[in-house]
């Protein structure tokens, strides 16, 4: 991890830990003051009907959109927008639209301006507002032709490189505090489906599926396939089991022979009789060979048991039980696939 990366992991831990400030449920201090004063005019009843109980309608502080000439906007008075024009993803002169570019049309759906922490009025005046792909609390963005990559601050990987102002192409941005896709049956993420993308442009390499977090492209490693690797792990294991059969073949020929050396004799120079076996060499050979087989052959057995059971509960999907997720140690995943 780099240095800077370990920073800025240290300052994100400490605001998780800090007092977070309340937001008040109804905030009324930026709306117009022609707003205000007809509220402060209306009776009790009168009031009830527009501070929003029961989705009745909310008067509210919103900023005011800038419109560009091209734009039709669709705005709610709760500040969500959809406005249909041409790309720009920030004031008119930015973007393709900007540009003037054609073949740059765009959708831009969005719900909260600038933000809930954002004052919508200074100087007694209304904010105005272009769109802020920072600021504004949720959005999707569809463009013909854009640099999305830009718009959204987004950090590009070798696999899937920036776009950029070479090569635009038709783009879907959304961002939010948070974001959940749900398939109530199932979800693909697919790439390369056609050979030329919006622009008409060949598309020369596959593009790949890139899982960032934190916007940090520093330490982008390729996800594994289990497939390949529960064949490599296979093997692994098989040639670890491969070295203990052979180290117990050795021990076992070392064991006979440390037998016979243990109780060897010698001639004796009376008539050639053999003599006993030397009382120190025999003791400490019958110990070694005690060791050997309590510490080394009884572990080596034990060690073929544990290959085994290494194989059955993490590269075998035999053993996985789907009603315990906790004890399923399959590598694989049982819904999740890649190539």
């Amino acid at each position: 991890m780099s240095k800077d990366v370990s920073v800025r992991q240290g300052i994100e831990n400490e605001m998780q830990n800090m007092p977070r400030p309340r937001k008040r449920a109804v905030e009324m201090d930026d709306i117009p003051d022609a707003d205000k004063e007809r509220l402060n005019r209306l009776s009790g009843p009168g009031k009830h009907i527009v501070r929003g109980a029961a989705c009745k309608k909310l008067v509210e502080p919103v900023p005011r959109f800038i419109k560009a000439p091209c734009e039709k906007v669709m705005k709610g008075i709760n500040n969500n927008f959809i406005i249909l024009g041409r790309d720009r993803h920030k004031s008119r002169f930015s973007g393709y639209g900007g540009k003037g570019h054609t073949k740059a049309g765009m959708i831009d759906i969005v719900v909260g301006r600038l933000g809930s922490a954002h004052p919508y009025k200074a100087k007694k005046k209304n904010i105005q507002a272009d769109p802020d792909f920072e600021k504004d609390s949720a959005r999707i963005y569809l463009s013909q032709r854009a640099n999305i990559d830009e718009y959204f601050g987004l950090v590009g990987t070798p696999a899937a490189p920036n776009t950029t102002e070479s090569a635009p192409v038709g783009s879907i941005g959304i961002k939010a505090d948070v974001v959940r896709i749900i398939g109530r049956q199932n979800i693909r993420l697919v790439t390369h489906q056609n050979i030329h993308n919006s622009m008409g442009a060949l598309i020369t390499s596959r593009g790949g599926i890139d899982l960032i977090a934190g916007n940090d492209d520093t330490d982008i490693q390729p996800l594994v396939r289990g497939n390949n690797l529960i064949s490599a792990l296979t093997e692994v294991a098989e040639l670890l089991d491969d070295l203990r059969s052979t180290f117990n073949g050795f021990v076992t020929y070392q064991l006979e022979y440390n037998g016979v050396l243990a109780m060897h004799t010698h001639k004796s120079p009376f008539f050639g009789w053999d003599c006993s076996p030397g009382p120190e060499c025999m003791e400490k050979g019958l110990k070694n060979m005690s060791d050997v087989f309590s510490n080394t052959i009884i572990s080596n057995k034990s060690q073929a048991f544990n290959y085994e059971a290494f194989k059955k509960n993490y590269l075998s999907p035999a053993v996985t039980d789907n009603s315990d997720p906790k004890g399923d140690n399959y590598i694989c995943s049982r819904f999740n696939n890649t190539n």
